[in-house]
């Protein structure tokens, strides 16, 4: 049982570390070069599949290269056993990471809220943040994503390197990072496992309340697979759970260390129920944000972290989305057809949510200007 090593020690000592690895490489192309020379790399780096060109760092050939490959313990099986049950379920799913899985990390008031709103990419740009996030899972829970067809691990690479710049520049603008011990280091291994349990453990708990069956397999098929991904993002495998059991406990616990009411957490709070109010049409439904958010998160988080009202009667239609899920899961499972048609319905309406998202003038995954700047 892995549980009995995360004491508050051994998570208070998780705290003050980053991921040394991606550190050293962007601390040596911004100060040899330029934040534009990183931004530069980063935007390289949305370009999937390209071959490594030789005028590049070759310290950041050296990166893309190490990084490239899965670790020698993934299993293929399980990988592709949670992308398919990811890909048939996008529906449920954008409602549990949108309702449930993002909003409930707002709630870490020990440095997580506060970083993202030190970067003012959540509070100014919600709308390209959330396309950034619904990339990067698209990315690596698509079938294949993680393999050379696919652009997971390009967007894991570029993704790893951008919590490494706004490591960076957080740590050395005191303004911004005040020196606080109980928070440690921006993005650090704690918030990376919080983050990524968020994704993983605490969305499928959020598709079972939203009446989808899990079974025992598709749950540690789909915790193994993220913790694949936490291996790339440059998690120390110290930090992972073996089992779902475990991973629950290690969420509970991270929790009730790191959450709390805070400016950061309203601010960003506020920016996120503002959004999904343009995401839902029309004004008379505008309710049922904050009635799924309460679902799924709790009456605590939503309430008292986030401060956001008590739900009104639009309550009363987590029911119906319920049964509406619940039928066309039953319907998914009756007929292979019906899952492949599923999958690809799913696939689309993501992607055109996520070409919605990245407006025009956005610049995905950039060192954001309020970082840089005094």
């Amino acid at each position: 049982m892995t549980r009995s090593k995360w004491t508050d020690k051994f998570l208070n000592d998780a705290k003050q570390q980053g991921d040394d690895f991606a550190d050293i490489l962007i601390t040596k192309i911004i100060e040899e070069h330029s934040v534009e020379k990183a931004n530069e790399v980063l935007q390289y780096l949305t370009e999937d599949a390209q071959p490594i060109p030789e005028d590049l760092p070759v310290s950041l050939q050296e990166y893309l290269t190490q990084t490239s490959h899965l670790p020698d313990w993934a299993d293929e099986q399980k990988i592709s056993q949670a992308q398919a049950f990811f890909s048939a379920r996008g529906g449920v799913f954008g409602v549990a990471l949108l309702c449930g899985s993002l909003p409930i990390l707002y709630a870490g008031g020990l440095g997580g809220a506060q970083v993202l709103a030190a970067t003012g990419q959540l509070a100014n740009h919600y709308q390209r943040r959330a396309g950034e996030t619904l990339r990067f899972i698209l990315d690596v829970m698509k079938p294949h994503g993680l393999t050379a067809k696919g652009k997971g691990i390009r967007t894991i690479q570029k993704v790893r390197l951008m919590h490494a710049a706004i490591r960076y520049y957080a740590s050395r603008s005191p303004e911004k990072w005040p020196a606080k011990p109980d928070w440690g280091d921006p993005i650090n291994q704690e918030e990376l496992i919080g983050t990524l349990l968020a994704f993983s453990t605490m969305a499928l708990k959020s598709v079972e309340k939203m009446n989808i069956e899990v079974q025992p397999e598709e749950k540690e098929a789909y915790l193994h697979t993220w913790t694949v991904i936490g291996h790339l993002l440059g998690i120390q495998s110290k930090m992972f759970p073996d089992n779902m059991q475990d991973a629950q406990w290690l969420w509970d616990k991270i929790a009730e260390r790191n959450f709390m009411r805070t400016d950061a957490g309203l601010l960003l709070g506020q920016a996120h129920l503002t959004f999904l109010k343009k995401v839902i049409p029309g004004d008379l439904f505008d309710g049922i944000a904050i009635s799924l958010m309460r679902y799924l998160m709790g009456r605590k988080v939503t309430e008292k972290y986030l401060g956001y009202p008590k739900p009104g009667w639009t309550s009363l239609l987590i029911g119906v989305l319920r049964f509406a899920f619940g039928l066309k899961e039953r319907l998914i499972d009756s007929s292979r057809t019906l899952q492949q048609i599923a999958e690809k319905d799913s696939i689309r309406l993501m992607e055109g949510l996520d070409e919605l998202w990245l407006t025009d003038d956005s610049k995905p995954f950039r060192i954001p200007p309020s970082l840089t700047q005094k």
